[in-house]
């Protein structure tokens, strides 16, 4: 337990390494999305069988894949068999839920929303793997499944390369230090780090339905490699003239937090 709390303290600090490396401001007067702490931590999780519940965000888990840590920082659930974490607030943003998409929990995920007079913001985080998946490959199916979506509904989609690129200069300095950070602390140095970090920026346009306006968003996609765990963050927010640069703050901590913490070694991380 100490192990997993020292982990999450971990968590907690990757925003004070890529928040200025992510900031993709246009001038010195322009500032970074700025940073909202953790919360206190909440009431103790109730458990309820075949679920785990966490009192305060009443998300549930199951207890084969996930386990509920508290901390100072709050309430975390780790996942078991890779070691991510996902604690119930995420900077400004609220754990909405855990999903399993294999019941043996090698495909899981975390989902974070808000609402606020800007509009929706999610992010959402994956942790899996399959024999054979690389992070190249698993990024290139990510686009395209984006594309077929695009193809299949009335949503327009344009990649914003330049903004892409910038972003991904952000983050993966500090990634890959977080990776052999992670390999030097499970004593794996000699392994090949597999980073093949795939980062992209979206334009998103939803037209007006019935009495629901039109909507312009931005989306983030990064998928990378750390062992056999594919990690990939999807974050859709109200577009502005900020909104890349926190789409990528949001995406880039995420990623660089769960590098910290997600074992490359075979077997269950906890």
């Amino acid at each position: 337990m100490r192990n997993i709390c020292r982990a999450i303290a971990s968590f907690s600090s990757a925003a004070a390494l890529i928040a200025p490396a992510c900031a993709i401001a246009q001038s010195e007067n322009e500032t970074a999305v700025p940073q909202v702490k953790m919360q206190a931590a909440p009431p103790s999780v109730d458990q309820v069988k075949p679920r785990i519940r966490s009192a305060r965000s009443g998300i549930s888990a199951n207890p084969a894949n996930w386990l509920p840590v508290s901390t100072d920082a709050g309430r975390n659930f780790v996942h078991i068999k890779s070691g991510a974490i996902c604690p119930d607030i995420f900077r400004d943003l609220k754990l909405v839920r855990i999903d399993d998409h294999a019941p043996d929990g090698t495909n899981s995920s975390c989902q974070y929303q808000k609402v606020d007079e800007s509009g929706f913001s999610r992010l959402t985080f994956y942790v899996y793997t399959a024999e054979g998946l690389t992070g190249p490959t698993a990024y290139s199916m990510a686009k395209n499944d984006i594309t077929e979506v695009s193809k299949m509904t009335a949503l327009t989609v344009t990649e914003r390369k330049a903004e892409g690129q910038q972003c991904h200069r952000g983050v993966i300095k500090p990634l890959a230090e977080a990776i052999l950070a992670r390999m030097k602390k499970e004593g794996s140095e000699g392994q090949d780090a597999n980073l093949g970090l795939g980062l992209a920026m979206y334009d998103y346009s939803i037209p007006a339905r019935g009495d629901t306006p039109a909507k312009e968003q931005t989306s983030m996609l990064s998928v990378f490699q750390t062992g056999k765990w594919i990690v990939k963050t999807r974050v859709t927010l109200p577009k502005s003239e900020k909104s890349y640069e926190a789409a990528c703050n949001y995406g880039g901590i995420t990623s660089v937090a769960q590098a910290r913490v997600i074992t490359r070694q075979d077997g269950p991380a906890v």
